[in-house]
């Protein structure tokens, strides 16, 4: 299950900068996240790797890509699913997304509302989150996978 949402839709709709799929977390000694990803840029799958930085609050992190990056982890249960905010600041404009990714192909209906009352709070409306359970996320065999 991924729920991807944002208050700038269109850096998430296809063809988006913003619009990466996972295919696993990795936590360095608690500190820094790794992250593998894939996208699709000019029509091809490519894998993007960004290692985030971590600050002094405990689940707040910085990367560079596409600009800079802040994101918190607002929710997780290791097992299951985790819930990620982002806010992006390029060329003086910002930018939030929220992210929904899960261990498993489906989510609980708690976990959705919960991702969707997050999204809310952020001030990202309900038409701007999207269900890409069925995108083509040119890794269809390792999404959704945490390490």
């Amino acid at each position: 299950m991924t729920l991807l949402a944002s208050d700038k839709r269109e850096m998430i709709e296809e063809h988006g900068s913003m619009r990466m799929f996972v295919e696993y977390i990795h936590l360095f000694n608690y500190s820094s996240l790794a992250f593998k990803f894939h996208t699709i840029v000019n029509e091809e799958c490519t894998e993007l790797y960004l290692v985030c930085d971590k600050t002094e609050e405990v689940g707040v992190y910085d990367v560079k890509y596409n600009g800079y990056n802040r994101f918190t982890i607002l929710d997780t249960d290791h097992d299951d699913y985790i819930i990620i905010h982002l806010r992006n600041i390029k060329n003086g404009e910002t930018f939030q997304r929220m992210k929904l990714y899960g261990r498993k192909p489906k989510l609980s209906s708690n976990i959705k509302k919960k991702f969707g009352d997050l999204c809310k709070k952020q001030g990202i409306f309900k038409e701007n989150i999207l269900d890409l359970t069925e995108a083509d996320h040119c890794l269809q065999a390792q999404v959704g996978r945490m390490t």
